[in-house]
């Protein structure tokens, strides 16, 4: 694994942040996901931060990691932006995400 996983994994989210943005820099899309996830959610000392949340899934949906495909959906239909959460679940299904409800 890489470094931050483990301390992700162990809800230790303040050790892992760090830790998972350098790998996530480096282009890492599980690590991105789980940054991501920490600024949505405001996890361990960060602060709810959607836009960064957003910034990070973004970087991993391009690379074909429907996690952050699922999460940007969720974000979207969240926020009230449909056409955008409808576009990010189609391409989480094509990807290969199959728990994703699906926003008509």
């Amino acid at each position: 694994m890489f470094s931050g996983y483990y301390e992700y994994k162990m809800q230790q989210y303040a050790a892992a942040l760090p830790r998972l943005k350098t790998v996530a820099e480096r282009g890492n899309s599980e690590a991105q996901s789980m940054v991501a996830s920490i600024y949505q959610l405001g996890l361990g000392n960060a602060e709810v931060d959607t836009e960064a949340a957003i910034f990070w899934y973004e970087r991993a949906s391009a690379q074909g990691y429907s996690v952050a495909s699922n999460n940007l959906a969720t974000i979207y239909i969240i926020q009230g932006e449909r056409e955008k959460a409808k576009r990010f679940n189609r391409l989480a299904r094509e990807q290969g995400f199959s728990h994703s409800p699906s926003f008509r």
